[in-house]
């Protein structure tokens, strides 16, 4: 991964370390509850002017939930941020290499090589020229040689490649986690690998995050290039936060299973409110010609064929492979579907339908007056509806079904001031495309109001196939599924009531002198950062930090957030932006207030230090709200605490080094005393050896000592002796 200047710029919440980390997570989890015979293993490289090895390549392979805490206690704590200056990735991508191939092997199971990379934006190596803001550095023609560099020396075996595209068409087709086993098996068969085909390729996915300024094309393509032949793919970010650990999810998880419908000639439910559905029909022979057929409401039938489908049909895709077909069809009509041939035999479909996903980032309800054009101004002689706009993650506003089986059924319940309760029925306003109320809003009460709405239509559960026989549709769609469901809180405020220049105003929203306005309620809320949750801590320093053994403070921190979780900036939110909580930590028998400041460089976070504390067990801090909050703020929670422990550690403790220092004393007192004993009554003196009164050989014993050695080799030299075999 990339740690190259600017890191903090376009990660500014390290998600790329973070995302790391959680590797180490997903693996650990995945070897010991999915995959119990797996051995993962996972390097860390950041790169810069140079490439370190900030995690060498560690076994993943947990037998217990203990095993599992130790491996992640051992492992995540070693990936850490980096700032290493330049963008070179070419460093990064040579000590893979190395790491790969010095990877011995373990059991004879095959094993994928990956490479997940990681840029923050263009190469820059300042010996090329590198040297903002005026560089001259062609790194089109860097990111090409590196990517020659990186096809040539990390090979990727072609039949495993021809596999893994076959997989990645079966990703496309039916999600990335829903692929079924069949389709996965098939593409395994029709595209054959040697079975040391994993130990000669290296996939390679691109993670590119997004930076100041677009990438060039050409630089992607040398990435597109590089990846492509690695049976990966170049993922462009749009938001760095969320999308960095999304797609190492993505990625994991196209090492794990599938599922899917498998159905032969006959009828099959497709639900309402499908964003796409996903078709593959195995046949015999590619000329054996498949039917998709169904009725809609106005008892007209629409008619698929050959990949070419009338006005009733939105197929995204068709292709053929060998005899097989694969259709994609965006937006299926919702129904029973029939599909068909002249020949059956031997003929299979897999069906995957996807879910359309409501949301969008667009506020789908307004609160609205016929003919008022500004939906953020309520006028007193007006009357308005709530209208619901249902979109798709996408943005795009999703339709009624047609048929009125799947008709959208609305709960909508508004609650007043005084907590009444109103419910509403919604219809469907085709020429609107929006969803409104039948009855005009009712808002007897200045105040807050909240409206909650939940939203669900007919549903066929898992199995979607029906067999040979057509069957009743209300039969067939006996269960209900949730489409969404949506809370939006405003406050009506009339300014004949009382002042309004009380209230801090959103911005994006603006008054009414002679009328009501409605606004947002937004929700706040805090949390402890650090310490961590049961994170244990030591009481007193190590030698290092001086003698006597130095008390070590307690840092926390605190941090102001949205409802998402979010850093929030206090302003317009609380009324005493410096000090808006009063915090203590409960120590033994003691309960202490703490004082602490806001960061000068975060206005979201407010830290501080408890010093001289050496009380050790169980400790809490708790923060409660002291300031008041902005009209239209309200807070999700009031007080939030966090326990940990403070215990001292081995080197923490000054009876360690006491008893280190006794060791030390005897152990000089015993060495004394053994060089005074063996200096006692000293050997002097020759050893003879005689036979009979003539002498043989002799050894002098002086030395100083209470005895002497006589070495083999003096022995040796006396072979008349035979001391010595």
């Amino acid at each position: 991964m990339s740690g190259a200047n600017g890191a903090d710029a376009t990660d500014p919440t390290k998600q790329r370390t973070y995302a790391s980390q959680w590797a180490v997570d997903w693996l650990t989890d995945n070897a010991l509850d999915i995959c119990p015979q797996a051995i993962h293993r996972i390097a860390v490289i950041s790169f810069g002017s140079q490439a370190n090895l900030d995690l060498e390549l560690s076994n993943v392979d947990p037998n217990n939930e203990a095993e599992a805490t130790r491996i992640r206690e051992r492992l995540k704590p070693r990936i850490l941020p980096q700032d290493l200056g330049e963008t070179n990735p070419q460093r990064a991508f040579q000590m893979a290499k190395q790491v790969l191939d010095d990877a011995a092997p373990i059991g004879d199971m095959p094993r994928k090589r990956v490479i997940i990379f990681m840029t923050d934006g263009h190469p820059c190596v300042e010996r090329l020229g590198c040297t903002p803001p005026k560089s001259t550095m062609d790194f089109v023609s860097y990111a090409n040689e590196m990517s020659d560099w990186v096809i040539h020396n990390l090979p990727f075996d072609a039949a495993l490649l021809k596999q893994e595209q076959c997989q990645q068409e079966a990703r496309a087709t039916y999600g990335v986690n829903a692929v079924p086993a069949d389709v996965s098996t098939k593409c395994l068969a029709d595209f054959r690998a040697s079975p040391d085909a994993y130990s000669k390729s290296t996939y390679i996915w691109t993670l590119l995050l997004k930076h100041g300024s677009a990438y060039s094309n050409q630089l992607r393509d040398a990435y597109v290039r590089m990846s492509a032949a690695h049976a990966g793919e170049v993922i462009n970010l749009t938001e760095n936060r969320a999308d960095i650990p999304t797609n190492f999810l993505n990625i994991l998880s196209q090492l794990a299973g599938v599922k899917a419908q498998s159905m032969s000639c006959g009828y099959f439910a497709v639900n309402p409110y499908l964003r796409q559905m996903r078709l593959i029909l195995f046949k015999v022979a590619a000329e054996t010609p498949v039917t998709l057929e169904y009725v809609d409401a106005k008892g007209e039938t629409h008619r698929a064929k050959n990949g070419q489908g009338d006005a009733g049909f939105t197929i995204a895709e068709h292709g053929l492979t060998g005899p097989n077909e694969r259709y994609v069809i965006d937006n299926p009509y919702p129904g029973i579907w029939h599909f068909f041939s002249d020949d059956c035999t031997g003929l299979n479909a897999y069906y995957e339908p996807l879910e359309i996903a409501v949301g969008g980032t667009e506020k789908p309800l307004q609160i609205l007056a016929p003919g008022n054009a500004d939906p953020t101004r309520l006028r007193d002689s007006d009357k308005f509806y709530l209208q619901y706009t249902m979109r798709g993650t996408n943005g795009i506003s999703i339709q009624q079904a047609e048929p009125p089986l799947f008709a959208v059924r609305f709960t909508v319940e508004a609650v007043d001031p005084k907590g009444g309760k109103q419910s509403y029925e919604m219809e469907w306003l085709p020429e609107k495309k929006i969803f409104q109320s039948k009855d005009w809003l009712k808002l007897p009460f200045q105040g807050e109001y909240e409206i909650n709405i939940s939203a669900e239509a007919s549903n066929r559960d898992f199995p979607y196939y029906l067999g040979t026989t057509i069957q009743d549709a209300v039969s067939v769609y006996s269960s209900k599924r949730q489409l969404f469901t949506y809370s939006e809180k405003f406050k009506a405020v009339c300014p004949n009531a009382g002042s309004i220049d009380m209230y801090p105003w959103p911005e994006d929203m603006t008054l009414d002198a002679d009328g009501c306005d409605v606004l947002p309620v937004r929700d706040f809320n805090f949390v402890i950062a650090e310490p961590d949750a049961d994170e244990s801590l030591p009481i007193h320093g190590t030698l290092w930090d001086g003698w006597p053994l130095p008390i070590r403070p307690i840092e926390f921190e605190v941090n102001l957030v949205d409802a998402k979780g979010e850093e929030l900036s206090p302003t317009g939110v609380v009324d005493n932006i410096a000090h808006p909580f009063s915090i203590t930590l409960a120590a033994g028998n003691q309960n202490i207030n703490v004082t602490y400041q806001q960061d000068p460089n975060n206005s979201s976070r407010y830290n501080g230090t408890i010093s001289g504390l050496n009380t050790s067990g169980k400790h809490e801090l708790t923060v409660n709200l002291a300031s008041g909050n902005a009209k239209f703020y309200e807070p999700l929670n009031h007080t939030a605490s966090q326990t940990f422990n403070r215990q001292d550690g081995i080197w923490n403790t000054s009876r360690t080094y006491y008893g280190l220092l006794t060791l030390l004393i005897l152990m000089a007192i015993a060495f004394v005393a053994y060089q005074i004993a063996i200096r006692n009554n000293k050997v002097n003196g020759t050893l003879v050896f005689r036979a009979g009164n003539i002498v043989i050989s002799s050894f002098a014993l002086g030395g100083g000592k209470n005895w002497k050695d006589l070495a083999r080799r003096e022995l040796s030299k006396k072979q008349e002796l035979d001391l010595v075999r």
